[in-house]
């Protein structure tokens, strides 16, 4: 009975694997995310708001390109930690962002704000994933704006959030999945470079 149930798991472990790799590039609906109370944080018509105004329209910047920078060191920290399933990593990393972005006026470091203090606000991985779908494309439209010379790449999981897909920038073309870390280490691919 055990080699079966293990004969189970292997072949359901060999077919993620490759659905996670042959999955065609698909779109990704942000508003059929569930919402969720996360140690005090309530997901509500706020939270849908926020997503559906990353979708419909790209804030604009005035931040120079040391400040843009500083911002993507802290959320590829940020990733970092997700990738390595480290919450309280993730909580530091974005608590070091929100007091960079505190304070200021720009459009989407506002944007960006709403998400670094929800994943500084939690050591709930799952629910700091979520918000961390987010701070993605808010990164990913601030360093198409301003150009800092670094190079950064977005990777695509098809496999994130029930096969919905998600999106994340990294520094390097090796693909680290920060939506399912050691679960599933490798899945995804680079899209493009910034």
């Amino acid at each position: 009975m055990k080699k079966i149930n293990v004969s189970v798991l292997v072949i359901a472990l060999a077919m993620a694997t490759t659905a996670c790799n042959n999955a065609a590039e698909g779109t990704h609906n942000e508003a059929g995310h569930e919402m969720h109370e996360h140690e005090g944080h309530e997901h509500s018509g706020d939270m849908e708001h926020h997503e559906a105004d990353t979708e419909t329209t790209m804030a604009k910047t005035s931040l120079d390109a040391a400040m843009v920078t500083s911002i993507t060191t802290d959320y590829l920290a940020v990733k970092d930690a997700l990738v390595n399933d480290d919450a309280e990593g993730a909580k530091a990393a974005a608590a070091k962002m929100q007091s960079v972005l505190t304070g200021t006026e720009d459009e989407l470091c506002k944007k960006l704000l709403f998400d670094a203090e929800h994943i500084s606000g939690t050591t709930e991985i799952g629910h700091q994933r979520d918000h961390f779908e987010v701070l993605t494309k808010n990164v990913v439209a601030l360093n198409t704006q301003v150009k800092t010379g670094q190079d950064l790449y977005i990777q695509h999981c098809p496999m994130a959030f029930d096969g919905k897909g998600a999106d994340w920038v990294s520094n390097s073309k090796d693909v680290f999945n920060p939506y399912f870390g050691e679960k599933m280490l490798k899945c995804g691919r680079v899209q493009k470079k910034i």
